[in-house]
């Protein structure tokens, strides 16, 4: 934490975020407590009382007049994270800004090759990362609003298989359990997705014995009564499932 003192006001600033950010930030508003301090001297009471008000509003929003000339120079991760210092940096780094900077080609290229950040959310199902299900899910949703390619990072995989049904598939693989579930349904993923052979979530997840799964996608309200389109459901899935297939089946007839 940076900590700048002015003649009315003390202001601290969460340097550490975005290190470049923060230098322009604190040069900024040494400029401004210096011409706040100019005022005083010049104008006298009256114009000190007006130039105050002014001064404050400015110090409220001081990243309005630096973060948008930095957007590039930041990095969309850095961006990113720079959107939690405030509300004034929320307004700097929004969405029209991003996409504005994605609009460069070359740019949003590079940054996918450095953040490592999900273009579809099937493919970080079974990939894995080193991060949290929950922050991934958030770093990839982020970069999707700000380039407009939502309708990319829902897409299924290159085996038809949308992220919720990609995810219960390799639940064990990929090292995250039901957190990556749950992750996707907290961003809105419909717990009844299914690919094109009508399989859905919750038949992979009974298929493989993954009861943890079967209780997530239960309570984001999956039809334990689905049926595919060769005649498979949720309770025939487990009955074969190679793990905990009774646990499972009166879970899942607890729910009908």
């Amino acid at each position: 934490m940076g900590v700048l003192h002015a003649s009315h006001r003390q202001v601290i600033l969460p340097v550490g975020l975005a290190g470049i950010a923060g230098v322009l930030v604190a040069a900024y508003l040494r400029r401004r407590c210096e011409r706040h301090a100019e005022a005083e001297a010049e104008l006298g009471d009256q114009a000190e009382h007006e130039q105050c008000e002014q001064c404050e509003n400015d110090l409220d929003w001081p990243l309005l007049d630096v973060l948008g000339l930095i957007l590039k120079d930041l990095g969309l991760e850095a961006a990113c994270r720079c959107r939690l210092i405030c509300k004034g940096a929320q307004e700097a780094v929004g969405l029209k800004a991003m996409q504005l900077a994605a609009e460069d080609s070359d740019w949003i290229a590079a940054q996918l090759q450095d953040s490592g950040i999900a273009v579809s959310l099937a493919a970080l199902a079974a990939t894995g990362s080193t991060r949290s299900a929950a922050s991934e899910v958030a770093r990839a949703i982020a970069y999707s609003t700000f380039a407009n390619s939502v309708l990319a990072l829902w897409s299924p995989d290159n085996m038809g298989r949308p992220p919720l049904v990609a995810a219960a598939c390799c639940s064990r693989q990929n090292g995250w359990g039901s957190s990556l579930l749950t992750a996707l349904l907290r961003a809105r993923a419909q717990p009844e997705a299914s690919s094109q052979d009508g399989w859905n979530a919750l038949m992979w997840s009974s298929q493989l014995g993954n009861y943890e799964d079967c209780q997530v996608l239960l309570k984001a309200r999956a039809c334990p009564n689905a049926v595919s389109a060769d005649g498979t459901s949720p309770l025939l899935c487990a009955v074969r499932a190679d793990r905990q297939p009774l646990a499972i089946v009166q879970l899942l007839l607890g729910c009908c």
